[in-house]
């Protein structure tokens, strides 16, 4: 294992390189959002409420963050097993091949969400396409920061097989969706307060 040293570091920072991790956290925003339909349905039915959010999401018998879960786990195993079969080929391809399992799992999913019938369907209001905003910007950045982070750790192992794995911790992206929403709304909890005492006034002066 080589030491890790600031050149190398800096190396991960250049332009081309930072295009390809803003990139990855597009896409990566993109999909977690097309999987988070409960959760923006479930924030909106509580009235927009942080804390019966929150109650909801850590209740025992919480399927959907079970469901989740489960998506991370096997889209993580088939990512090292894919990464794992190809680990022979001296390509840099090879480190990205396993977000072929990552994306079919994701498309499962969301395939299964389509097929399900709500009573109350998400209402797309315009607090609800601020909260989506501001909820895809957040995934941007935790997704980029994510991968800036674990290229950083793999350089040391850049000579190492276990360099071909470290794009596999993407895929537990999914578990913190229902986290990212809920910080999403906090973010944008003090512009909705005032947002809605516009309205108030508005509605005083009326009468």
């Amino acid at each position: 294992m080589l030491p890790l040293n600031i050149e190398e570091i800096r190396q991960l920072f250049s332009m081309g390189l930072l295009l390809k991790f803003i990139l990855a956290g597009l896409l990566n925003a993109v999909m977690m959002i097309a999987i988070s339909y409960k959760f923006l349905q479930i924030i909106q039915q509580t009235g927009y409420n942080g804390n019966e959010y929150f109650k909801w999401l850590f209740r025992k018998d919480n399927a959907y963050f079970n469901r989740l879960l489960m998506l991370s786990l096997l889209s993580v195993l088939g990512f090292l097993l894919v990464n794992m079969a190809l680990s022979f080929i001296d390509k840099s391809w090879v480190a990205y091949s396993g977000f072929l399992v990552y994306i079919f799992f994701l498309i499962i999913y969301f395939k299964g969400e389509l097929k399900r019938k709500e009573k109350l369907p998400l209402v797309i209001t315009k607090r609800m396409i601020r909260l989506i905003i501001s909820y895809f910007i957040l995934t941007i950045l935790f997704s980029v920061l994510l991968v800036i982070l674990v290229n950083i750790v793999a350089i040391p192992f850049r000579e190492n097989i276990l360099s071909n794995f470290r794009y596999g911790v993407l895929c537990f992206c999914p578990i913190f969706v229902p986290y990212l929403i809920l910080l999403a709304y906090y973010i944008n909890n003090p512009l909705e307060k005032l947002i809605i005492s516009k309205y108030i006034k508005n509605c005083k002066e009326k009468l």
